[in-house]
């Protein structure tokens, strides 16, 4: 395995490292590991540096940089905005690592603002064949929108943990308990019995057809949670009613890694994560298919 440094873009340059695994498989395409929010190259923890050199191991090239303004990466000039400039800076690697490689196929793994990253790169890119979405938020900017669907995760909680909890009892008889956010909580999930919003259900639909349509043109696709995490209940709000004709097509995986954070901050979360994504990446058959 060599790991190097190469600077990338002509607008705005960014900082990468490219880790060339010791025996390069050839069929495996590229892997683009984003940002995590404003973390730099490293992930957090560190631990897009073990998935690189996990991959390594599979014989995949893999490359994680910085976007601009983030850890060695320069700001931009030309003030675009942030999902903007992001996607242009991922679509820009692969242009690179196509001129430099001969690369032609690439899996982007994101964690978080880095998942929505990967998922509009790969709206506009043919080149991406796989897409690793990892506790995916802020599909859409709609304050509202999200809301709601935070108040089904918090609902899920209150009917299914907290009302058979004594902790949670003594918490709301010593007054220790958002009651605000309960009673919104719950108006909400009255409100919802009657069916969801209409803004709920048109952003939805419109999130569900950019992942229908990918699974549709042959994307391999892999979506990770957090067992807990909101990004779960933002998956099953957006897909709840697609879900078996996405898994039937054989392009669609998910999984819920237990006793994490957000993050994946401890080493072991890390080891799961890495796992699930190795495992992924050689049941594939990058031809169009999946391995038997």
């Amino acid at each position: 395995m060599n790991e190097r440094f190469a600077m990338i873009g002509d607008t705005a340059p960014v900082v990468a490292a490219v880790t060339e695994p010791g025996e390069l498989a050839e069929a495996l395409p590229t892997a683009l590991l984003l940002n995590a929010g404003l973390v730099h190259k490293v992930g957090p923890g560190r631990q897009t540096v073990r998935l690189a050199r996990r991959l390594a191991e599979r014989g995949v090239r893999s490359v994680r940089f910085d976007r601009s303004g983030i850890g060695d990466s320069e700001p931009r000039s030309d003030n675009l905005p942030w999902l903007e400039s992001s996607v242009a800076e991922a679509r820009e690697v692969m242009d690179h690592l196509e001129r430099e490689t001969g690369a032609t196929r690439f899996v982007l793994v994101g964690l978080c603002s880095g998942a929505i990253t990967g998922l509009h790169a790969a709206m506009e890119d043919p080149r991406v064949a796989g897409l690793v979405l990892i506790n995916t938020r802020g599909y859409e900017a709609s304050s509202d929108w999200n809301q709601q669907v935070m108040n089904r995760g918090w609902a899920r909680d209150y009917w299914k943990k907290s009302l058979f909890r004594p902790t949670s009892w003594w918490r709301a008889l010593t007054g220790r308990i958002q009651y605000r956010r309960l009673g919104t909580v719950i108006a909400r999930q009255v409100r919802g019995r009657f069916g969801a919003s209409e803004e709920l259900k048109t952003q939805s639909d419109q999130i569900a057809g950019m992942i229908t349509g990918l699974v549709d043109r042959g994307t391999e696709l892999l979506f990770v949670h957090s067992a807990g995490d909101h990004a779960k209940d933002f998956f099953d709000v957006i897909l709840e009613s697609r879900m078996d004709s996405l898994r039937a097509s054989g392009r669609f995986e998910s999984c819920t890694i237990e006793r994490t954070d957000h993050t994946f901050t401890l080493l072991g979360s890390q080891e799961r994560l890495i796992d699930a994504i190795d495992a992924w990446y050689g049941a594939r058959d990058w031809s169009g298919g999946r391995h038997e």
